[in-house]
């Protein structure tokens, strides 16, 4: 489950336009710790999809956020009932950010992971594990919540064009497409980031993926199950790193993913 649902944590990273869910009907659900904010019925049309460890949230047309899932820290009963222009989902938080690039977060705040962030605008927010980050509007990266792998505390100074929050370490990309890597290390998710320039970047459990310029994709990190070293060539637009596997969408349209199969995930 939780290998399933960590793919899926970093999906709205990358904005994946257009995409529709449908909630689970009332007679789904078997457990207390679940909520249904999308209900139940006709197919609810999205133009964002954020899952997070064990909830998912649409953002509508309207910029109406609809949560369904568990619930035990309020990720999907808290949802706010007002307009938002992107969101993101962490293992169990979920934050939003307004049209005037104002922050809010709700669900789990047993790290600060919600109530440490600070008062400011961002231009893109990103839920990890325990933590998040956000990037300014001049480029600067500030994380808060867990600290435990200095995944908080070592953000890099500069101006980045984009953030990614993984388990316990995060990416970011600079103007020139570099990567610069900080926190946990223990498959060298962060020591052995490529060189190079690249266009999108995305940060799983315990490893990482870019895409350059011409849709190459590179992996680095955990690598036990062919998630970092079975990345397939060719062209592609997406790259979404989970805990034990990746996935990329080529150019074409065509989903290809590879590591763990473990839940049939690949």
């Amino acid at each position: 489950m939780f290998r399933l649902s960590l793919i899926a944590l970093l999906i709205v990273l990358h904005s994946l336009i257009l995409t529709s869910c449908t909630s689970r009907g009332a007679d789904d659900d078997d457990s207390g710790d679940d909520d249904d904010s999308a209900g139940s019925g006709d197919p609810v049309p999205f133009t964002m999809l954020a899952c997070g460890g064990y909830h998912s949230c649409g953002l509508e047309a309207d910029g109406q956020v609809r949560c369904w899932g568990q619930d035990l820290f309020g990720q999907v009963g808290e949802t706010p009932l007002e307009p938002f222009s992107s969101m993101v989902a962490g293992w169990f938080h979920t934050c939003a950010l307004r049209d005037d690039s104002t922050l809010r977060c709700w669900g789990q705040d047993t790290a600060g992971q919600i109530s440490d962030a600070p008062d400011t605008t961002f231009d893109q927010v990103s839920a990890g594990g325990y933590y998040t980050c956000g990037l300014g509007g001049s480029g600067d990266i500030v994380c808060w919540g867990d600290d435990t792998y200095n995944q908080v505390s070592g953000a890099p100074a500069g101006a980045f064009t984009s953030v990614a929050a993984g388990g316990g370490h995060a990416c970011a990309l600079d103007d020139s497409g570099g990567i610069t890597c900080w926190g946990g290390d223990e498959f060298s998710q962060v020591s052995s980031k490529p060189s190079g320039s690249f266009v999108s970047i995305t940060a799983g459990v315990y490893h990482s993926c870019a895409i350059d310029a011409v849709g190459a994709i590179t992996c680095w990190g955990h690598d036990e199950d062919g998630q970092s070293s079975g990345a397939p060539s060719g062209a592609f637009s997406k790259v979404v790193a989970g805990s034990e596997h990746t996935c990329a969408l080529s150019s074409s349209g065509a989903i290809q993913c590879w590591g763990d199969d473990f839940y049939g995930q690949v």
